[in-house]
Formats: structure tokens, sequence, C-alpha cells
């Protein structure tokens, strides 16, 4: 979301087809760049490839991301080893639960209203195994990790983020 700051964070209204299809690509971009400059990021070279695949797919279904995950580890140089693909697959299915509590509990100012925490728990249990990860959905609605991040939601200032 480097890329597309003012895009995301200070949109006043509906996005422009050109805008839309700027959202819809950040996944792509944002993986090239971790690719050409890692360093600038905090990332290890030998990190790239694997952290380029997760941003890459993070926006795909969950019953999408392990055949995506296989093809993209082999275009960007993910060497192979004991369970590398079921580890981006998870990855990628963690960010994508993350991403997604993230843009729907701070405030856009493309969106209509700010859902609380559990509006948007409740909208991702509807497709959970579908769009999230079952089992990812199942550990993030745990008592314990829904009270980590309502705190830390608070901590930041968001207190309409909290239940």
């Amino acid at each position: 979301k480097d890329l597309y700051g003012e895009l995301f964070y200070d949109n006043m209204g509906v996005f422009t087809a050109e805008e839309q299809w700027m959202q819809k690509r950040h996944p792509y971009d944002g993986a090239m760049m971790i690719l050409e400059n890692p360093g600038i990021y905090g990332i290890k070279s030998e990190l790239a490839p694997a952290t380029a695949v997760i941003i890459r797919w993070h926006h795909e279904h969950c019953t999408n991301t392990r055949e995506l995950c296989q093809r993209s580890a082999q275009e960007f140089g993910v060497k192979r080893g004991s369970g590398v693909l079921c580890s981006l697959k998870r990855m990628v299915d963690i960010l994508k639960l993350v991403d997604y509590v993230d843009a729907r509990v701070v405030h856009r100012p493309y969106h209509k209203d700010t859902p609380t925490l559990e509006q948007a728990y409740r909208f991702m249990k509807k497709t959970r195994g579908e769009q999230f990860c079952s089992e990812c959905y199942d550990t993030l609605v745990s008592p314990h990790m829904k009270e980590l991040v309502a705190e830390y939601y608070s901590s930041l200032g968001f207190a309409y983020a909290t239940m």
C-alpha cells in the first residue's frame, strides 16, 4: 500500500475505474517492490521471494492459494524444501485475515461506515472456508485472540474498533 497510500487512505468518494484497477493491482505491485528492493523494507534478500509470494496472493480466496503459491514460488525463485508451499499458503491465509480486519475497522474515507471487530468477524464467518481459511479464522475468533486484536486497535486509538 506504500505505492498507493493516498488512494487507500485519503480517497473521499467512490473509486474511479483507474483507482479500482490500482486497488486490485496492489498485491502484485507490492510483491514486485519486495523482489526489487527487499532491504528498503527490512527484508533479508533470501526471504524476498517467499515474502513476495505471500504479498502477491493475499487477496485471493483460500481455495485458490495453494496452486497460485506454487506457481509464483517457482516464478519468484523460492527455494524448494520441506513444507515450503504449505507454509506459504498458511502465511497467505493469515495475511488475508489480518488485512481484511485492518481494512474494515480502520477508517477509510471510501467506506460508508466503519464496522466494529464483531461485525468484521461475522462477515468473515459467512465466507469461512471459501474466502478465508477455516483454521485461521477459528484461531482469530478464539477468545484470547479476539482480546489481543481488540487491545491492539484500542492501543492505536481506534476505540470504535473494540467490541
